[in-house]
């Protein structure tokens, strides 16, 4: 298993990458991840950024940090557990120059995992 990480350079690449996470309903339904990847997919704002995680041309995961500099990501559960919310994490600090970010607790555990990004 190959994770491939694509992470979006230009305003335009967001917003397509935001559209395809949409479309492939890469969020928890009624939660903030949604509202943030319509938000990256129509508004011209260069404070958010996005990266997605893709495995046998599949997109399994993705990581975006808003514009308050709070991280949010989300792994399809089938997913889970294989060190992709890590790698794009990872990635996203490398893109955001950013150690330091704030996060939301999301489904049971995800509290370890956030702590563990954050060191």
């Amino acid at each position: 298993m190959t994770i491939k990480i694509i992470a979006a350079k230009t305003q335009e690449e967001k917003s397509n990458l935001a559209a395809l996470c949409l479309r492939n309903r890469l969020f928890v339904s009624g939660w903030e991840l949604s509202h943030y990847l319509r938000r990256i997919k129509t508004e011209n704002n260069t404070k958010y950024e996005i990266v997605v995680a893709e495995i046998d041309a599949e997109l399994v995961g993705v990581a975006i940090k808003t514009q308050a500099d709070c991280f949010q990501c989300f792994v399809r559960k089938k997913m889970r557990r294989k060190k992709i919310g890590t790698t794009l994490i990872s990635n996203l600090k490398q893109v955001t120059k950013k150690q330091n970010f704030t996060w939301d607790y999301g489904i049971e555990g995800s509290g370890i995992f956030w702590e563990k990004q954050s060191n």
